[in-house]
């Protein structure tokens, strides 16, 4: 949230709350279509949807790692920035090489 979210004695508002929320269950639909994508788990969906879906991961790391090189704060500059790149080189391969 940039550092610019809302809080009450250091913890978030409600509403502040309810967007960590859907950004943790956003993450964990992430990981588990890139585990799909890698054969590291089943899913029964179709494996365009899986392939489609891991481009769309690496799509979302990649953007979030260039909007984090022009964040205002340090730590996010260099920190997350490194963080989401650590994050989309692996996926990039997943995607890219595993079977379908």
């Amino acid at each position: 949230m940039v550092g610019r979210a809302a809080t009450v004695d250091g913890v978030l508002t409600p509403p502040y709350r309810l967007a960590a929320l859907l950004s943790a269950a956003l993450l964990l639909v992430a990981a588990v279509i890139v585990l799909a994508r890698a054969g590291l788990i089943s899913l029964s969906l179709p494996d365009a949807f899986i392939v489609f879906g891991a481009w769309v991961v690496v799509a979302f790391t990649v953007v979030n790692t260039l909007t984090n090189f022009t964040g205002r704060h340090p730590l996010e500059r260099w920190g997350m920035s490194a963080i989401t790149h650590t994050v989309a080189i692996p996926t990039g391969y997943v995607a890219l090489t595993a079977p379908v």
